[in-house]
């Protein structure tokens, strides 16, 4: 399900020209763009789903086939969608505030329900849209974003909404998939494994990263201490992010134990959990966190108020705890509180808690508090679903 790196070596004397003329030893580099058709299920209404449908009736529970055509990437926030296909970008839902980035602003709600692109032919997958904005970086290293920007979270030092793309300063943001958006704040990685918090407001749970609890507002890029970041998911209150060496770092609000240290004190700099991790995920609200180890288990902590732990409880966890199993791979969000996982097997999994929005993809709307597969066996890419609902790919 990954995008792959082919490099071809020619020797000489392998290809001879019409006239005979041997072609010299060579070699040239592939990169392969895997595409799939993707899935998800709950709230649909502002059409998100872009199949042409909004409104209740276009609210899902059981799997729904994301538009029509297949996706190398979609990022997903409350009520928008982008996603990214042979360097064109899309975006579809609700426009508010310019979060679509198609020159449609303004506070008041409309709704596309069928994508519509972005201009730009050498757009890559790091992508991610978020509440009222979103962020995308170009194939040339080039970081451009647009909608909602009252706290600065574009980090284009102002607070002026833009409806169209714009660039933040600097070629040398990293094209693969490592940025994300919460609420109120956006972390990006560079290509040399720095990562940056671009702005915003973090209110008092240190959700930055950057080293104070005191409430901070900023509208440009400020570094988040450490190198060799390699992935980054930011929650509404918390961050978790992963470095080359597999190991993994959260900080901001811990008042449910979501930063795995065995205590309830937030943290304002990034502190590590123990182990080394494939895949990790914080929740939309930062509640909770989780995140697939190298040996295949998958483990979970913090707030379970509905379950979301999937232990068959409700008993917050300040630590890792294991959900069964050894052939994970991969985790990630299914809504508000949820977690979504992938085995290896090609089974997707619903992990537990509320379903009132039916985001589970469980044809009911009914809570549970242990892991429950969704229909199917041939699952692939798992994506951060938002605050409503699940993106899964098939082949």
């Amino acid at each position: 399900g990954l995008d792959s790196v082919i490099c071809v070596d020619i020797p000489a004397g392998a290809f001879k020209t019409i006239t005979g003329t041997d072609i010299a030893a060579t070699n040239w580099t592939f990169t392969t763009e895997n595409i799939f058709n993707y899935w998800g299920s709950g709230y649909g209404s502002a059409g998100i789903f872009g199949n042409n449908a909004s409104g209740p009736s276009a609210n899902y529970s059981s799997p729904v086939q994301i538009t029509s055509t297949k996706w190398g990437y979609l990022t997903r926030s409350d009520s928008s969608m982008m996603g990214v296909r042979g360097g064109t970008l899309w975006g579809w839902g609700n426009q508010a505030y310019g979060r679509l980035g198609n020159n449609v602003g303004g506070s008041g709600a409309s709704y596309i329900s069928s994508p519509v692109q972005i201009p730009g032919t050498t757009w890559s997958k790091n992508i991610v849209t978020s509440y009222n904005g979103s962020r995308a970086v170009k194939t040339d290293g080039t970081l451009w974003v647009w909608g909602y920007n009252a706290n600065g979270q574009l980090g284009l030092n102002n607070r002026t909404e833009y409806s169209s793309p714009v660039q933040v300063p600097g070629t040398n943001w990293a094209t693969g998939v490592n940025q994300s958006s919460g609420f109120y704040v956006t972390h990006v990685i560079k290509s040399d494994g720095t990562l940056w918090c671009l702005g915003g407001s973090d209110g008092e749970y240190g959700t930055k990263g950057i080293g104070t609890l005191t409430p901070q507002q900023n509208s440009s890029p400020v570094q988040v201490p450490g190198t060799t970041w390699s992935t980054i998911r930011t929650g509404l209150y918390g961050a978790s992010a992963l470095k080359t060496d597999g190991t993994l770092w959260l900080w901001g609000s811990n008042g449910s134990g979501q930063l795995g240290q065995n205590d309830r004190n937030s943290r304002s700099s990034p502190i590590q959990v123990p182990g080394t991790y494939l895949s990790a995920y914080t929740t939309y609200t930062g509640y909770s966190s989780g995140g697939v180890k190298t040996d295949g288990t998958l483990w979970v902590w913090g707030r379970n108020y509905w379950g979301e732990l999937g232990q068959n409880d409700t008993v917050f966890r300040s630590s890792p705890v294991q959900i069964p199993g050894t052939t994970w791979t991969q985790i990630a969000g299914g809504g508000e509180y949820q977690f979504q996982a992938l085995k290896s097997d090609g089974t997707l999994w619903s992990i537990g808690g509320e379903n009132d929005k039916a985001h589970s993809g469980l044809n009911n709307r009914t809570g549970f508090s242990s892991p429950t597969q969704v229909p199917g066996t041939t699952w692939q890419n798992l994506f951060d679903g938002g605050y409503t609902g699940f993106i899964a790919g098939k082949s």
